[in-house]
Order: structure tokens, then sequence, then C-alpha cells
């Protein structure tokens, strides 16, 4: 009855942590992981979508990048080419990528009483045969981290007045105003978009095959002065 869960985005980022923690065997606690809800999207967004052949998906991904995991969930704007983009009603997906046999798709139900009963029927047979959840990653890759420290493209909607502006994007594409609102796209950091999902007014979904980019760690000069 209570719809949070899902469309503020706890769901899936429930079950990214598990995911991640079977793929790069690195525990996460939930609350390290960022997630952006659907619950902000307007109807000048969904106009946007469907006059551009696009569907908004909420998405939740993890990568590794040389030693650190990033993982965090977000709507996302999908071409019809995607995928994901046939991915309707109490479907789920989900999409694996690895090193040899590339790009896989897995697509069923994720509600409904069948769904739901068979689960929670495998779950009690499981305990009939002791069984137990094996993390093998978790002994095959070391000194993996995980990080937030990601650059994004992302479409940023906001009402006019927000403390929101140009300067904030690391690399600003393009913006203009509607109907009381401003929209922004560009490249912004993770964190800053998680900031900013808290503000009134502000709606933030992923551009289509958006980048995402390691932030680069800030580094400190120090003046060293002889006499």
């Amino acid at each position: 009855s209570d719809p949070s869960l899902d469309v503020k985005g706890f769901d899936p980022k429930f079950k990214l942590v598990i995911a991640i923690a079977h793929t790069f065997g690195v525990f996460v606690k939930p609350e390290e992981v960022i997630n952006i809800g659907i619950d902000r999207i307007s109807h000048l967004d969904l106009k946007f979508a469907r006059d551009n052949c696009y569907s908004i998906k909420l998405i939740a991904r993890a990568f590794k990048t040389d030693n650190r995991v990033y993982g965090f969930v977000a709507p996302q704007f999908i071409e019809s080419s995607h995928p994901l983009y046939a991915v309707r009603n109490e479907y789920n997906a989900v999409q694996v990528q690895s090193a040899f046999a590339e790009q896989q798709l897995f697509v069923g139900k994720g509600a409904g009483s069948y769904p739901t009963g068979s689960a929670v029927l495998s779950d009690i047979s499981a305990l009939t045969y002791d069984y137990q959840y094996e993390y093998k990653k978790l002994h095959q890759l070391h000194n993996l981290e995980f990080s937030n420290r990601l650059i994004v493209e992302a479409f940023v909607s906001f009402d006019q007045g927000t403390p929101i502006s140009i300067s904030d994007f690391e690399h600003f594409e393009s913006g203009y105003a509607s109907h009381g609102k401003q929209y922004m796209v560009g490249k912004v950091s993770l964190e800053k978009l998680h900031r900013w999902s808290k503000l009134d007014g502000v709606g933030i979904i992923l551009a289509p095959n958006a980048s995402l980019e390691p932030q680069k760690e800030a580094t400190s000069s120090k003046e060293t002065m002889l006499a």
C-alpha cells in the first residue's frame, strides 16, 4: 500500500547491494549506495520522453574500474533500440556484461501472487536442504573498495529560484526554461546529484547512454619557502 520503497529507489538499491556482493565480493552497507527515485518525474519529463521516443526506467547499476567498485540507483532515459526499453509493468530485467560472454539479458516477473509464492516456496525448500548462499568472489578479488566518486551525464529539472547553476556542472551541455521550470543537461558529480535530489521541485534523469567517469581525486599543492 506504500510504494515508497519502489518509487524512491530503495528496493532496487537493496537488490544492488546483494548483486555487488555476489559479483565483486564487496559487502556494501545500503546507506553507502546513492538512490535517486522516480517520484520527482514530472509530466514535462514524460512528454520529453515521448517526443524523443524514450522510455524512463529506474536503473540500479554497478561496475568495476581498476580497484574500485561503483554502484547507484537513478532513473534514466532509455532509447527505443535498447533491450530494456520494452521491459514494462511487473517485469524486471537484469543485464550482465562480462569479459568473454559479452552482454546477457534476463527478464522475468518481479511481482504478483505466483512469482512471489514461487520465491517463498523456493526459500522454504532450500532450508530443508540446509542450503546457504556462497560468496565465492569474496575469496577471489582483493583490495577492492566501494566509491560514489563518479561524474554522471544527466538531465536536471528544477523550479526557478533553486540554487543550481551552470557552474555546478563539470561540463555543461545545454539548458532551457519552460513552464516555470529550468532544464540543464551536462556532466555533474553523483554526490551533487544526490544532494539536489533532496531539494523540493528537483527532478533528475540520466541521459541516454549516459557517460560514467570516475571522479579525479583532488590534489593538494604545498609551497616550500627557503630562507
